[in-house]
């Protein structure tokens, strides 16, 4: 296959996704935030507001309200860690097949390593001792992390180890006192507990089956990996083998089983140009609408964090303009369908400063609608927008 073939094959797996992310064409109406969590398979939410921004490219007239509203207590939607190791906001009836579903063996491993560096019990041990009895104790109320990290300080001092320690973070030399072990990230890991959102400034956590209103069945772990895996190809596929095992953080190894029991329901394609195959849950397919000229997604959103292989969607030879170091994916601008730029905002009161940075020669007729497009995101955020160019 000549490379204007393997172009043609990449735009239509663009498209595609594009389609079933309502990139192409807006969600609207009752259920709306729950079919793009759902189309997405988590909308990226280590950020908050650049998960609203990413609500925003894909609903028609969303607010931060209508998310509030279904981010609560037997709500539609959830917000904890899962794939990757990142938070994602996905829909309630999927919990606990995105939580278990996730690599949490591994993640399981890295909290024991941890604790054993800081003289912290095993898990059995935190479990019995620290964390069932904060969840008798915690009831069907929620609770900030502060008050959890003091709960599991006076635990921690009754057992005869440092409740406290002193710490320095990266970004800063001085030393600050915290709590030796707040079990947060692998209570939420075990689904004991869930993100209940803000109060001021602190964050909130409460107790999964008071969240969804409902008692933790014993998961099996393998089942909820073989769900979450389908439920990617059936919304980011056509993908490869290398593609599922970047999107869900599992070892190829523990992989392999999940593919070869789905594979009676997938649609393998294989293409001359690579040596990869190709899944589909379906048929790949797609209508002839018109994709919109312009779209702009924030940092970290879900489609630029879809795949390995970014080439369907970023030129090649830009992808570290896209994906710098740390894992940092920045703001992007799509133009018909793929990236042509990305852009960085400071915010200053009222008004917003974007600086766009063209990766490709943006035609000159797109700058106006680009433009456009900003005006529509500055009264989204109700502010006033001035774009520079570089």
């Amino acid at each position: 296959m000549n490379n204007s073939n393997e172009d043609r094959a990449l735009r239509k797996m663009n498209r595609i996704a594009l389609e079933k992310q309502y990139l192409s064409m807006k969600a609207h109406g009752r259920g709306a935030l729950e079919k793009i969590a759902d189309s997405c398979c988590g909308i990226n939410s280590q950020d908050i507001n650049s998960s609203f921004s990413s609500f925003w490219a894909r609903i028609e007239k969303f607010s931060p309200d209508h998310y509030r509203r279904e981010f609560r207590k037997r709500g539609s939607l959830s917000r904890t860690w899962t794939v990757r190791g990142t938070v994602h906001t996905f829909p309630s009836k999927d919990y606990y097949t995105f939580v278990f579903g996730s690599p949490v063996s591994r993640y399981s491993r890295s909290f024991d390593r941890y604790a054993k560096q800081l003289g912290i019990p095993h898990k059995d041990v935190r479990i019995r001792k620290m964390y069932e009895p904060f969840l008798e104790t915690l009831g069907k109320e929620s609770i900030s992390s502060k008050e959890i990290g003091k709960f599991m300080i006076e635990k921690l001092n009754n057992m005869g180890i440092t409740g406290e320690r002193t710490m320095t973070r990266g970004w800063s030399s001085t030393p600050t006192t915290g709590p030796a072990w707040t079990g947060i990230m692998e209570m939420s890991y075990l689904g004991l507990i869930t993100n209940a959102g803000k109060n001021g400034s602190s964050t909130m956590w409460i107790n999964t089956d008071v969240w969804l209103n409902q008692k933790r069945d014993n998961q099996n772990p393998e089942e909820c990996r073989k769900k979450l895996v389908q439920k990617y190809i059936q919304f980011y596929g056509p993908v490869t083998f290398n593609d599922i095992a970047f999107w869900t953080g599992h070892a190829k190894i523990d992989l392999r089983g999940t593919i070869e029991e789905l594979k009676n329901d997938l649609t393998v394609e294989n293409y001359s140009w690579n040596r990869n195959e190709y899944y589909s849950l379906d048929p790949p397919k797609y209508s002839k609408g018109k994709i919109d000229e312009v779209i702009l997604l924030p940092r970290f959103d879900s489609l630029m964090m879809g795949w390995e292989n970014r080439d369907r969607v970023i030129p090649k030879g830009n992808l570290k303009m896209v994906s710098a170091n740390a894992g940092i994916i920045k703001a992007t601008i799509l133009a018909n369908g793929f990236v042509c730029g990305i852009w960085e905002q400071r915010k200053n009161g009222k008004k917003i400063n974007v600086k766009v940075t063209q990766l490709t020669e943006i035609n000159p007729d797109l700058k106006p609608l680009i433009m456009e497009k900003f005006q529509e995101y500055g009264d989204f955020l109700s502010s006033e927008v001035n774009i520079t160019f570089n």
